[in-house]
């Protein structure tokens, strides 16, 4: 083979090339200058449309002859003529001009010469089909909680308000007939076996003080050498 029979030009576009790929799908209204697509058009794929147009505008030079009637379109035309919208439009012509089906130059596309063998396997349904992606893998579902785990988590959850419980039958028992000091509520919990940070006992001591009417009153008072709050039931 010669070099020379590499050379792929628009001269390879001859009337029984476009003829062939077309004549099933396009016919040419010379003078309004338009493309009208046939009923079989319907069948076929989007790509196969756009590829159909595409080389069919080459056929302009052969059946106007005289006639500058351009053989390159851009996208809005292309979307215009096939029927496709632009958020379809414009992936599929990039598929087709990554794969050298089609050229573009000046914002319009247009059909390689080279490419006329691998358009009409595209028409006949003949090229190479793409892999389809893996499908992900599916995500893990969350195990399931063994019932002791479960038990203890609602036991967990429900901790704080069985504490608020008792420390408020604590009110109500007379506990805080007399004074007491934090480190005393704290005793007391520990005594009962609820072992709780320091940290946590204001929230039960404030909200009795705060309550409407209040469970409980504060004041400074002198523990030990250092003055302390104490909380006390209302006489």
């Amino acid at each position: 083979m010669a070099l020379k029979d590499l050379v792929a030009s628009k001269s390879a576009l001859t009337e029984e090339v476009v003829e062939a790929l077309i004549k099933d799908y396009v016919r040419y209204d010379v003078e309004e200058k338009e493309l009208t697509f046939l009923p079989a058009a319907a069948r076929l794929s989007g790509k196969q449309k756009v590829l159909v147009y595409l080389v069919a505008l080459q056929g302009w030079p052969i059946v106007a002859k005289g006639q500058e009637i351009p053989t390159a379109a851009k996208p809005a035309h292309i979307g215009e003529r096939v029927s496709i919208h632009g958020g379809t439009l414009r992936p599929l012509l990039k598929e087709l001009k990554d794969r050298h089906l089609i050229a573009w130059k000046g914002g319009a596309y247009s059909v390689r010469a080279a490419s006329l063998a691998d358009i009409k396997a595209e028409m006949d349904g003949k090229a190479p089909v793409k892999k389809a992606p893996r499908p992900k893998r599916a995500a893990k579902a969350p195990e399931k909680a063994a019932p002791g785990e479960l038990k203890a988590k609602r036991k967990a959850s429900g901790k704080s308000g069985d504490l608020t419980a008792k420390f408020n039958g604590w009110i109500d028992e007379g506990f805080f007939r007399k004074p007491r000091t934090l480190g005393e509520v704290r005793d007391r919990f520990h005594e009962q076996g609820d072992i709780i940070p320091r940290t946590t006992i204001p929230t039960y001591l404030l909200a009795a003080v705060r309550a409407k009417p209040p469970r409980l009153t504060r004041a400074r008072a002198e523990v030990d050498g250092k003055k302390v709050w104490v909380y006390t039931s209302p006489s």
